[in-house]
């Protein structure tokens, strides 16, 4: 991936209901085609992700 490319944003996850929600969230974008890190927090409700703009969007 080109670092130049590379966008962090954060995104609220409705429906959560335990950790283990968290968890499969969390697996599934870190498997996204140009993810290149996500990580999803069950108390905020949010999820934090790294992505190539160039290969894919929010």
């Amino acid at each position: 991936m080109n670092k130049s490319m590379i966008v962090q944003k954060t995104f609220p996850v409705q429906g959560m209901s335990c950790t283990s929600c968290a968890a499969r969230v969390d697996k599934t974008l870190n498997h996204q085609p140009g993810v290149s890190k996500a990580t999803v927090n069950y108390a905020s409700g949010m999820a934090t992700v790294e992505y190539d703009s160039a290969q894919c969007s929010p």
